[in-house]
C-alpha cells in the first residue's frame, strides 16, 4: 500500500471507532424501549393516556406517528398530523390513513380491556377523522390486546427455520377477513420469483434519490436521536451502527445504494420460512416476510 493509503486507511478507522465511542456513551435504548412497550392498567374506561399508549404501539409508516388524539365526553377522536407526511413514499397518503386504522384498532382493543363497547366511524370531512364512541361494558382482554406490547417489525436475516403446516393454517385463518384474504408462499420457486419482483420494486425505489431524502429525514443514527425525538426508525433495529448524527448523515447516502439494498432483501427472502402476501380487493397487496422464533411469529 502507499503511504497515502495507509494515512488515509487510518484515518476513516479512527474517525469509526471515534463515532461508535459515542454512540456507545448514550442512552440505553433498549431500556428505554422496554418501559414504552410495558404493559399498562387504566384508570377507568376513559383513560385517555392509557387508550392513547396502545393506540400508538400500531405500525405506521416510517415510525412517523401521524396522528392527533382527543377525547370529548365519551368520544375519542383520531385526526391525521399532517406535518409528518412522507409526500414521496406515501403521495396520496394512503399509508398515513392506514396508520390511522391501525392506531384505531389498537385503541379498541384496549378500550375492550379497560371496560368499555367502542363502536367507530370514519368522517370524510375535511381531512378526516375516525371518532370513536366508548359505551359502559364488561372488561373483557383478548390474546390480540396482548400482543399488542410484543408486535415487531425486523429487517434482521432470519434462521432459515420452515414454519410447520399448522402454523401456515394458523396464520392464514388469522388473515381471513370479508376485505382481506392472505397468501401464503414457503414453496422455494415460489418465494424466488416473488423475489425477482421484490428485488425490481426495491431498485426502483432506491434508485429515487428523492426517497432516499426523504427516508434520511425520518433517521435516528443513535439512541440519544433516537430517545429525544421518540419517533422515526432507528437504525440499531435494523443492525446498523449507531453513529452521531452528522457522521450518520455524511455516510447513510454512500452506503444506502441499490446493490447494498437488494442484497439485504435477497439474504431477508432466503433465510426466511416464506412469503405472506395481503390482498385487499381494491388491488392492492401488502408483502411481508414470517418466521418461527419459539411460539412467536413475526409478520
Amino acid at each position: 500500500m502507499r503511504r497515502r493509503d495507509v494515512i488515509v486507511s487510518a484515518g476513516a478507522a479512527t474517525f469509526m471507532a471515534a463515532g461508535a465511542a459515542w454512540a456507545l456513551s448514550g442512552p440505553d435504548y433498549a431500556k428505554r424501549s422496554e418501559r414504552l412497550r410495558a404493559p399498562r392498567s387504566p384508570n377507568g374506561p376513559r383513560d385517555l393516556n392509557y387508550l392513547v399508549h396502545y393506540a400508538t404501539l400500531a405500525a405506521n409508516g416510517h415510525n412517523s406517528q401521524p396522528w392527533r388524539f382527543s377525547l370529548t365526553g365519551n368520544r375519542i377522536s383520531i385526526l391525521p398530523d399532517l406535518s409528518r407526511t412522507t409526500p414521496v413514499v406515501d403521495p396520496d397518503n394512503h399509508h398515513l390513513y392506514a396508520s390511522l386504522g391501525c392506531a384505531a384498532e389498537n385503541l379498541m382493543l384496549a378500550a375492550e380491556a379497560s371496560g368499555s363497547a367502542p363502536s367507530l366511524n370514519f368522517h370524510t370531512a375535511g381531512d378526516g377523522a375516525i371518532q370513536i364512541d366508548l359505551a359502559p361494558a364488561s372488561a373483557a382482554t383478548s390474546p390480540v390486546f396482548q400482543a399488542i406490547p410484543r408486535r415487531q417489525s425486523t429487517k434482521s436475516v432470519y434462521d432459515g427455520r420452515p414454519a410447520s403446516l399448522a402454523v401456515l393454517r394458523t396464520l392464514e385463518a388469522a388473515a381471513k377477513i370479508a376485505v382481506c384474504r392472505a397468501i401464503l408462499i414457503s414453496d422455494k420457486p415460489g418465494m424466488e420469483h416473488v423475489l425477482d419482483l421484490i428485488v425490481a420494486a426495491n431498485a426502483k425505489q432506491v434508485g429515487n434519490p428523492a426517497f432516499v431524502k426523504e427516508l434520511q429525514q425520518w433517521l435516528r443514527f443513535n439512541a440519544a436521536s433516537a430517545v429525544e425525538k421518540v419517533d422515526g426508525l432507528y437504525s440499531g433495529c435494523s443492525g446498523n451502527p449507531s453513529l452521531p448524527s452528522w457522521m450518520g448523515n455524511v455516510v447513510f447516502p454512500r452506503v444506502f445504494t441499490v446493490e447494498a439494498e437488494s442484497e439485504k432483501c435477497i439474504a431477508q427472502v432466503r433465510s426466511s420460512s416464506g412469503l405472506a402476501i395481503w390482498h385487499y380487493p381494491e388491488g392492492r397487496f401488502v408483502y411481508g416476510i414470517f418466521k418461527v422464533r419459539n411460539v412467536q411469529y413475526d409478520l
